[in-house]
């Protein structure tokens, strides 16, 4: 099972959305940044340096958000997810084909890596209560 890492990183009452690029696995969808968590790395560290290699920017991880395990046909993952926010930097897109900030009644608008579905029904639940 592979471990991987996320953040939802919020400004202005917004959160960051990433488009993967067409060419690759999950080409075309849009998910929250973040990756694979390195061999002696903590989840925390882990999730800086995604951070910093997709976006050029540094975050404050508030507090984790929720953990679950998703079945791809290929692989499984467990996704280790954050509440963040961004602090410095200039975002740059490094990985991503496009990135946005869009409002919570706004994610269903896209077409989201199914790993990620959860992580949206449960941010809905929270912030739109």
């Amino acid at each position: 099972m592979q471990e991987v890492v996320a953040a939802i990183i919020f400004h202005h009452q917004q959160v960051l959305c990433a488009k993967r690029p067409n060419n690759g696995v999950l080409g075309n969808l849009w998910e929250f940044p973040g990756g694979k968590v390195e061999p002696g790395e903590t989840l925390e560290e882990a999730l800086h340096r995604e951070i910093k290699e997709e976006l050029a920017i540094e975050i404050t991880i508030q507090e984790p958000f929720m953990s679950l395990i998703h079945p791809y046909p290929s692989h499984t993952v467990l996704v280790h997810t954050y509440l963040c926010e961004w602090v410095s930097g200039e975002m740059t897109p490094l990985v991503h084909s496009d990135i946005r900030f869009v409002s919570i009644e706004e994610l269903d608008e896209l077409d989201w890596v199914a790993a990620d579905d959860p992580v949206i029904e449960a941010l809905k639940k929270k912030l739109l209560l």
